[in-house]
């Protein structure tokens, strides 16, 4: 299984068009892809949201696709599912470092629990079980935007059982 978070940061990109190049290569060979509303507009310029999203998915070969939107939440899709969530509420903000790291981590920590490892699982995800991994990312993230740097919360932070 492959996950990629391409995490860009247009600063420390020299050339562009070599740069999506081959990002659009490696996108073709991943079971697991997420990105921000802010990588996606920069991959893909001068389009709406929604056309940028549509572009991506189709140069895209992930069983499961996730769209990180910051305060808008989240939209996710597995198969022939589509969810989106609406983003946790934050206590109080501290700081944006590492959400969407920790936002991935979640998603990436599910993906192992459940046992779905494999393309074919990914694939099958229902809405209930998308919807599941998409809230409990966004709660993971919001936490960690309470806290200074890039501060994930634990699994009991989380509600969950060790």
């Amino acid at each position: 299984m492959t996950a990629m978070d391409p995490n860009v940061r247009p600063v420390l990109i020299p050339e562009r068009d070599p740069y999506v190049a081959r990002l659009k290569r490696m996108m073709q060979q991943v079971d697991i892809f997420k990105l921000s509303d802010e990588d996606l507009l920069w991959l893909y310029p001068d389009r709406s949201l929604e056309q940028a999203l549509a572009d991506c998915r189709a140069d895209c070969g992930a069983a499961l696709f996730v769209l990180t939107m910051g305060p808008d939440g989240a939209h996710g899709f597995a198969g022939a599912v589509e969810m989106r969530v609406p983003s946790a509420p934050v206590a109080q903000m501290v700081d944006t470092v590492g959400a969407g790291d920790t936002f991935m981590a979640s998603i990436l920590a599910w993906v192992i629990e459940t046992g779905r490892t494999g393309r074919a699982a990914l694939e099958d995800i229902s809405s209930d079980d998308l919807r599941t991994v998409l809230q409990r990312a966004a709660l993971a993230a919001a936490i960690n935007c309470g806290r200074q740097g890039c501060n994930p919360p634990t699994r009991a932070e989380l509600g969950l059982q060790d």
